[in-house]
């Protein structure tokens, strides 16, 4: 009975609140996000029989140095009581925080498909796409048992093994710290707000410069400072010249754009920035501007969005 008095006490307050402040009851607080477009273009698929023609494909082990930018929080799912309140608690591994290589691949992916000839995800197929845009690979349609784009080549997909594995960062320290930051709302991507002018969906991502709004900061939690460093790496094998110089811009090796991950990114938190080791590829930077310049102009334009939305951040 006291914990359903307290569940109701909490509910009176948020709608008190919500009532108290309009700019929290229109989301104007949180917009701490832009939009890349769906690339019109002709998707690139990749056939079955192909993608493991190691003759003439690259392999390799991207030794991954990562260093946060602003404060980081991958949620552990649990709580702990710390000096009379319940902290939000920060995943680790033998006391060491972790960036879970599932973490980094899920960023690194979405970056990749605003930039290139792929698939568009299908979470955002209840809207209608642009004309030359493709709805996501899916095992079930017989035209794409034997092909996929080249996303979904390169990072999987049902039936489709990746080529590219992630392993889990683990932090140099064991440092964390406390932090505040607004409660959390789950997405409704069905909103006006995330349609263009013609209705269709766009790519979201989270801003690297955020803007400072005065908010309620009722989210305790403890998070990986700035500064702190973490290392992994990431094994690829069988990819085209190409599909590796998108890799590299996924991971930000252009210097023109910095990732960002984990919770409360709408909130200044997620920012990073990745360093690669490789004995394979010499100049990654060279790499990376070689695939930027032989993309065409549709990705060109998700490229500068991506560079005005998330600029890199020291």
């Amino acid at each position: 009975l006291q914990y359903i008095q307290i569940l109701l006490m909490q509910s009176l307050f948020t709608e008190r609140r919500m009532q108290m402040a309009p700019e929290y009851r229109n989301n104007n607080w949180i917009q701490n996000y832009f939009f890349v477009d769906f690339p019109v273009t002709a998707p690139r698929y990749v056939s079955r029989d192909k993608r493991l023609d190691a003759a003439h494909r690259l392999s390799g082990i991207l030794k991954v140095q990562l260093v946060t930018v602003d404060p980081l929080f991958i949620g552990s799912g649990f709580q702990e009581l710390e000096d009379g309140q319940f902290i939000k608690q920060t995943l680790t591994e033998n006391n060491k925080p972790i960036i879970p290589g599932s973490s980094l691949k899920g960023a690194v992916r979405q970056i990749c498909r605003a930039v290139s000839q792929s698939c568009v995800p299908q979470e955002s197929c209840r809207i209608n796409l642009p004309q030359g845009t493709m709805r996501q690979c899916k095992p079930e349609r017989k035209s794409d048992l034997d092909q996929a784009c080249i996303v979904c080549d390169m990072f999987g997909k049902m039936g489709w093994c990746s080529k590219v594995f992630f392993s889990d960062l683990i932090a140099e320290c064991g440092t964390t710290a406390r932090f505040q930051a607004a409660q959390q709302f789950a997405p409704h991507p069905d909103a006006e707000k995330y349609l263009d002018e013609d209705g269709y969906h766009a790519y979201k991502f989270y801003k690297t410069k955020v803007n400072s709004v005065t908010k309620p900061q009722n989210d305790k939690l403890r998070a990986v400072p700035p500064e702190t460093v973490f290392t992994g790496e990431i094994t690829y094998r069988n990819l085209d010249k190409k599909e590796l110089g998108l890799l590299l811009f996924g991971l930000g090796q252009s210097r023109s754009i910095s990732l960002k991950l984990g919770g409360y990114r709408n909130e200044g938190f997620g920012t990073v920035n990745i360093t690669l080791a490789s004995d394979q590829i010499g100049d990654t930077l060279a790499m990376t501007n070689e695939f930027i310049d032989s993309v065409d102009d549709t990705l060109v334009f998700g490229i500068e969005q991506l560079e005005d939305g998330m600029p890199y951040k020291e």
